[in-house]
């Protein structure tokens, strides 16, 4: 949603939600409308800080503007209470888009953040959840963005554009409700830092955290969390670069479907992973000739094992080192194999960091991008 379209949401839901509650007697100014917050913590203190729209203060402009407020508390309840009671006003936050945590929220529990928004009857559990690349998470907000003047409402959109891509792993509040704490699969949610641009710092997307249950397990950066999102289902927008011997080939991933299966005898698990993956010619360096039927053999060869070798180490590094199951496989053995879920689910992070991956990659190549010409190469 543009920011305009966004504010003229607030504006209505906002009017419609006073005029409906305690007999009329609240005013929208006595309101103070939250578009988002930054959690920190220093073990023994959270510290919230509120993006505040500020409709009021707008320019024909600029349309709004935002400024800030920061509450300390032994609970985020406490915190967002202190806050209330400081400003003399109502926080209205059921338009709060993304919540920012920083690397000690995410390392100590999410449980703390999840539980507010249990709590708490204005938050929305549509709201998403992100991970802060900086030493506080408040610091996101020293970052601009070049279409909006509100930190929530741009990270609103790019998540939005970069869940859409995603089957699995969405940072809403709902569904990481529903899995942490669970067995047999990750939550992942996107890193956000921020990145130069001209004489600017702007925030963008920079990796995906994992989380086995309720606390961090690991980090994978830009370039692994697009590798990791293929075999998750989601096509990549990176581009990728293989050597055929001949040329260099530059491409990326249009179309995925991905095959999951697992085996579980005797404690000893064995992963089966497919791939079947478009793949769309960006560019070709080298002496490739004409693109025919023999270059379209060495590219989707070369492609096939390339993609197969860094699906092994991505993968592989959750498997060794992260032990979250980021491909969910004990919830794939739960729903296929009950019996044997009940079994083993006690020790499975033991056993699934034991395991064993087997990939096999299919591939569709496509020239210049355009799927007009495909040719489907079995892998050997």
């Amino acid at each position: 949603m543009r920011g305009r379209g966004k504010l003229l949401a607030i504006a209505v839901l906002t009017a419609a939600t006073v005029l409906s509650g305690c007999g009329g007697l609240s005013e929208i100014e006595e309101l103070i409308v939250v578009s988002g917050a930054a959690i920190d913590y220093d073990g023994r203190e959270y510290t919230v800080t509120a993006e505040i729209i500020d409709l009021q203060r707008g320019s024909q402009e600029t349309a709004y503007k935002t400024f800030y407020l920061e509450s300390k508390g032994e609970s985020i309840s406490q915190a967002v209470s202190r806050m209330s009671q400081t400003t003399g006003k109502e926080l209205y936050w059921g338009h709060a888009s993304v919540f920012i945590i920083s690397r000690d929220v995410a390392q100590n529990s999410l449980v703390p953040v999840l539980e507010w928004f249990l709590h708490d009857t204005l938050a929305a559990f549509s709201s998403m959840v992100v991970l802060s690349n900086t030493e506080n998470a408040s610091d996101i907000y020293n970052y601009v963005s070049p279409t909006e003047n509100s930190v929530s409402f741009a990270l609103e959109k790019i998540m939005t554009n970069y869940s859409s891509r995603e089957e699995r792993g969405s940072a809403a509040v709902f569904e990481m409700i529903d899995k942490c704490g669970a067995q047999g699969v990750a939550t992942l949610i996107p890193v956000i830092s921020g990145v130069r641009s001209g004489d600017e710092t702007v925030i963008a997307i920079d990796g995906l955290a994992v989380f086995a249950s309720e606390r961090l397990s690991g980090i994978y950066g830009p370039e692994d969390s697009e590798i990791l999102r293929m075999f998750l289902g989601s096509h990549s927008e990176n581009v990728m670069s293989v050597d055929t011997g001949k040329e260099t080939v530059h491409f990326h991933c249009g179309k995925i479907k991905t095959d999951r299966k697992a085996f579980c005898e005797d404690g000893r698990l064995r992963i089966e992973l497919k791939l079947e993956v478009e793949l769309k010619i960006v560019d070709v360096d080298g002496n490739a000739g004409e693109l025919d039927e023999a270059f379209m053999k060495r590219f989707s060869k070369g492609a096939e094992e390339y993609l197969v070798s860094e699906g092994r180490r991505v993968v592989g590094i959750d498997m060794e080192d992260f032990g979250s199951d980021v491909l969910g496989i004990g919830q794939l053995l739960e729903r296929t194999k009950p019996k044997l879920w009940d079994e083993i689910k006690d020790g499975w992070r033991d056993i699934y960091k034991g395991g064993e991956l087997d990939i096999e990659v299919r591939t569709a190549v496509g020239q210049s991008g355009e799927a007009s010409k495909t040719l489907t190469i079995a892998s050997e």
